[in-house]
This record gives structure tokens, C-alpha cells and sequence, in this order.
């Protein structure tokens, strides 16, 4: 499987088993990290498909409730965004590095590479970063809050490179260091939130805009594997 290809991906018939399984048990309320064992385990998906399910299906009401939530580029223009920086710099990462990015059953861009938060300080995450500057140079925000955890060991050199990046790009921008990130994101009273992050985007009151999706599309132009439009096919 061609991981950045821009041609479609074709999901394997056990992967394609697992999914159906997986909804039917999770939306009568089964414990998701208990079905998904059974389910992978059954279908013996791959480490790839494993974290497919786990992190990028939900049953309908989930999905449904964040879709409801996530605007569009033209939201954007004007008003203040706040990002979670880590969240959104690693799907970028993910796929400067190879590794698959996909879209999830509720719309939002994820990736399998699961850094954990971890990360990896090289010359992906530095042009992920200059991509990420170019894009919201289009998008228009009015002002852009980078939120950072300062629990991430390379917390201070992403911060400087935003602000290296931000100066040279004259924007409005402030970036924030904070051990309660997740908080400080539920907790946003204006504007819109950048992340893919599902207890953010479950328990903010605020519009979503997924920052990451648009800076692949925008640069990159790739066909993401949709997970989101194989459920909605499967109503």
C-alpha cells in the first residue's frame, strides 16, 4: 500500500469485517477498548488497521456529534484560532515521514504513527511547521494562539520555531506553554479550536476547524483513506 499516494486505497476485506463488527458492538455500548481486542484479534488486522479502528472509527452518534462541529476554511477568516500545536504538527509529521494518514469516521485527519506526544525533532518537523505558517497566511485568521504542553521534551524548540516562522510571516500570534493544554482548550470562549484531539472536540462548545487537513490538502494534494465516507456508505 503506496501510504502518501494520491491514488485511492483500497481497505482489505478483513479490515472491511472488523469495521462493521466494531460500530455494531460499540454503538450498543460496549466497552470500545475491550470490543476492539476481540474484533482485531478475530479479523488478525495488521498494526496499521489495529490503530485504524481504534483511533479513527466511531459509532454514529460520536461521529455525528464532532461532524456537526467541524467548519470549513471560510470559518476561519477573522477570527481568533487556537491550536493544539502538537496534535495538529504530528498528523503533518506523520505523513512528511511516510507514515498513513487517514480521515476518521467523524471527518477529522489522524495518523498511525502513534508518536505518543513524543514528537521527533527533525527536518519534517521544521517544514511541517513552515507549511503550517504559509497555510494560515490564506486562512486569515484575526490572531492565532499556539497552544504547547510543556510536558512535550522538545516543548521549547517548537516553540521557537513558531515564533521564528510567525515573525517572518508578520502575523498576528501568541504562543502559550501550559501544563493543562487539553483544559485550556476545552475551556476556549472565542473564536475557533484547531485539533483532532476527540475528548477536546467532544467537550469544547466551540466550532472545530481541522488545521492539519487543510495544510496537507493545501501543500500536498493527497487522497486520504476515508473512513468517513465508507461508514457514511454503510447507512
Amino acid at each position: 500500500m503506496a501510504i502518501n499516494s494520491k491514488k485511492s486505497v483500497q481497505f482489505s476485506e478483513q479490515f472491511l469485517k472488523a469495521v462493521d463488527d466494531y460500530v455494531h458492538f460499540t454503538g450498543r455500548a460496549y466497552p470500545p477498548n475491550t470490543i476492539h481486542k476481540l474484533v482485531a484479534d478475530r479479523y488478525k488486522l495488521t498494526r496499521q488497521e489495529r490503530s485504524m479502528l481504534f483511533r479513527g472509527i466511531f459509532n454514529v452518534k460520536e461521529s455525528d456529534k464532532r461532524s456537526k462541529k467541524r467548519v470549513q476554511k471560510e470559518a476561519v477568516s477573522g477570527k481568533i484560532l487556537t491550536v493544539d500545536t502538537l496534535n495538529q504538527l504530528l498528523a503533518i509529521v506523520s505523513y512528511l515521514n511516510g507514515k498513513m494518514v487517514y480521515l476518521a469516521s467523524d471527518g477529522f485527519v489522524r495518523d498511525v504513527a502513534e508518536y505518543h506526544g513524543n514528537i521527533p525533532h527533525n527536518i519534517h518537523l521544521e517544514r511541517a511547521i513552515e507549511k503550517v505558517m504559509q497555510s494560515l497566511l490564506k486562512l486569515n485568521p484575526l490572531h492565532t494562539d499556539f497552544i504547547i504542553d510543556r510536558q512535550v521534551p522538545e516543548h521549547k524548540s517548537i516553540a521557537a520555531m513558531i515564533r521564528f516562522d510567525a515573525f517572518e510571516e508578520r502575523f498576528p500570534f501568541q504562543v502559550i506553554i501550559t501544563d493543562k493544554t487539553d483544559q485550556r482548550l476545552k475551556t476556549v470562549t472565542k473564536g475557533i479550536i484547531a485539533t483532532s484531539d476527540t475528548q477536546i472536540i467532544d467537550q469544547t462548545k466551540k466550532s472545530v476547524f481541522d488545521l492539519a487537513h487543510y495544510v496537507l490538502s493545501d501543500h500536498f494534494q493527497p487522497k486520504f483513506p476515508d473512513l468517513f465516507a465508507l461508514l457514511q456508505k454503510k447507512r
